[in-house]
């Protein structure tokens, strides 16, 4: 079982690859399909860490969004 502080960190982390996918895009290094599958994946892992915290901690989806602002 991972602690909410580490899925909370995993899903920042997405954050940090989606913005580095945008940059190989920009910089020609991948196509617009390649970064929009590359940016779904990782997105669906998120929805997927969410869903975890909302089940382990009974936690739902806009308090954990409000939580990664923080």
């Amino acid at each position: 079982m991972k602690t909410i502080h580490s899925q909370l960190a995993e899903i920042k982390k997405s954050a940090e690859v989606i913005r580095s996918i945008t940059e190989n895009y920009l910089t020609g290094f991948i196509t617009i399909t390649e970064m929009l599958a590359q940016i779904e994946t990782i997105q669906n892992g998120s929805k997927g860490t969410k869903a975890e915290i909302e089940i382990e901690y009974g936690i739902n989806t806009a308090a954990v969004d409000l939580m990664l602002t923080m």
